[in-house]
């Protein structure tokens, strides 16, 4: 292999790297296990690498994943909260395991309390276990409808003052307690709440639960009202474990500078895609044989069978 060949290959593992190592660092790519922001752009890095595109960049990427694991790891803990889910609605018996925490106390941690059918739903994947949930005659449950339960426990960083709280849980029960004491809680029949609290500033145990029934909306969201503007506990506030103040503020420093420096190698990227394309696609290129009219058809209809995806 040349030396531009090496090059060439390193600079493409380097960015797949960038979208497929985990990291707590916050931002909008997070690794493994992949969302669909880090998936289709793993798929458009293949692409553009399938398609002789130079990726150029390369150390500037591995030098901010460098940064920002260096510096994620120098923060105990994960933004977020630890989460155990049930297939109960009540919440009792051993929680869920997934393949991300086999071996935790936990389910898996959430980063952000606000789940909806047309959003980001709730990671119910344990459904899918056929040995349990095997159910397909008309007089047996629908799979889809199952009930359950979540429980979120987290350290909340707040500034010192009132805070107005609320809970969205839309024929179901949700519950909201700091520091141990119930603040909010919606009922089935009223579906959404809100109260007011008093706190000093700086760190405060929080935990919120959240009951679905049967054929329940699988809805929910909690977090804090600013103004009219309705805002989920997030992990830019909420952590699994305590931490100083100056780290607290480091972590979020840090979230904000990733999610710049991520949108930044997205736009750039998403730029290299459109110009591929746009090469692939052009008008002219079409006045050839029919075979090779197919082969620059079938890498298109390969892109819109992964965005379908």
């Amino acid at each position: 292999m040349s030396t531009a060949n090496r090059g060439q290959s390193l600079g493409l593992l380097l960015w797949a790297a960038y979208f497929a190592v985990p990291t707590d660092a916050g931002g909008v790519i997070h690794g493994i296990p992949l969302g669909p922001i880090d998936a289709a752009a793993l798929l458009t890095v293949g692409w553009l690498a399938w398609d002789g595109r130079r990726l150029s960049g390369a150390p500037i990427l591995a030098a901010l994943l460098a940064i920002s694991m260096a510096t994620a790891a120098a923060i105990p803990g994960s933004g977020g909260f630890r989460a155990r889910y049930f297939a109960n609605a009540s919440a009792t018996g051993a929680h869920e395991r997934s393949t991300e925490y086999p071996d935790s106390v936990f389910t898996r941690i959430d980063d952000r309390l606000h789940f909806a059918p047309d959003g980001p739903e709730f990671p119910l994947a344990f459904f899918n276990d056929n040995s349990r949930f095997n159910f397909y005659r008309a007089d047996e449950p629908h799979r889809r409808r199952l009930e359950f339960a979540v429980s979120w426990s987290g350290l909340w960083w707040v500034d010192a003052g009132r805070h107005h709280l609320y809970v969205d849980a839309p024929a179901a029960v949700g519950e909201v307690f700091v520091d141990g004491a119930r603040i909010v809680a919606a009922s089935p029949d009223a579906g959404s709440a809100s109260a007011e609290i008093s706190l000093t500033g700086g760190w405060h145990r929080l935990d919120v639960r959240f009951s679905s029934p049967y054929a329940g909306p699988r809805q929910f969201s909690a977090g804090i009202i600013a103004g009219d503007k309705r805002r989920p506990f997030d992990a830019s506030t909420v952590v699994t474990q305590q931490i100083r103040g100056w780290q607290m503020t480091s972590a979020q420093l840090l979230r904000a500078a990733k999610t710049v420096a991520d949108v930044a190698v997205l736009g750039w990227l998403a730029w290299l895609f459109a110009t591929s394309v746009r090469k692939r696609a052009a008008i002219g290129s079409w006045r050839a044989s029919p075979t090779d009219r197919w082969r620059r058809l079938v890498p298109l209809l390969a892109i819109v069978a992964a965005i379908e995806a």
